[in-house]
């Protein structure tokens, strides 16, 4: 029996290992402007493309207010649709943003295999290109061992197209969806972080709630 459930372990471990080169493929990191190069010692490991909608609500004074993305991620390297991306708490500072992945890439059918969440912390003014800005945002939250999203520090939003309100006032209360697409950019610091330890910012995600097809 003991022999049994390790082996299924190892089987998640190999699937997620596949699932993980997949996505990052052979990447080639962009030469990204100062303002958003994540800081310190870090490695890129996954490059993914966006695509979707830039979410806006007019508020009470008649300005256009952004709650959120929501969008499809597919692997820069194949093409291949691996998760999804959504805001998961808004604020006047922009809120927080999630990345998840799939080993189906779809959140019905498939079962979560990582995702990072993150706050932005500084941005490149993109709005006279008619594009939403480019960001680099700090990871809060991460989890699902072995995942290929799993110890992510920084996130890098750039090359960017579309994504912005409507120009002018609004009236309160109107809704307004924007499509826009992006390239991402996941870095992790030279030391990855372990399964018994490491930041505190790190969440591992119980191998069992996998199985039973938990998302977030």
């Amino acid at each position: 029996m003991m022999y049994a459930k390790s082996l299924s372990m190892l089987q998640i471990l190999l699937a997620l290992s596949m699932m993980a080169i997949q996505i990052t493929g052979q990447l080639q990191i962009p030469s990204l402007p100062s303002a958003i190069q994540p800081p310190g010692q870090v490695s890129a490991v996954a490059a993914l493309r966006g695509k979707g909608t830039q979410n806006y609500g007019c508020s009470p004074q008649n300005t256009w207010t952004l709650s959120g993305p929501q969008a499809l991620l597919y692997s820069l390297a194949s093409g291949q649709l691996v998760g999804t991306h959504a805001g998961i708490q808004a604020d006047r500072l922009g809120g927080t943003v999630e990345w998840v992945t799939y080993n189906t890439g779809n959140a019905t059918t498939g079962n979560l295999t990582s995702y990072v969440q993150a706050r932005a912390v500084s941005r490149v003014d993109q709005t006279p290109n008619g594009n939403v800005a480019w960001v680099l945002l700090l990871a809060t939250a991460n989890g699902v061992y072995g995942g290929p999203l799993f110890g992510v520090s920084h996130v890098v939003r750039y090359n960017t197209l579309g994504g912005l309100p409507p120009a002018g006032n609004c009236t309160a209360g109107d809704q307004f969806r924007s499509y826009y697409e992006t390239d991402y950019y996941f870095f992790s610091p030279a030391t990855a972080p372990s399964p018994c330890g490491g930041s505190s910012s790190v969440i591992n995600i119980n191998f069992a709630n996998i199985l039973n097809g938990w998302t977030p």
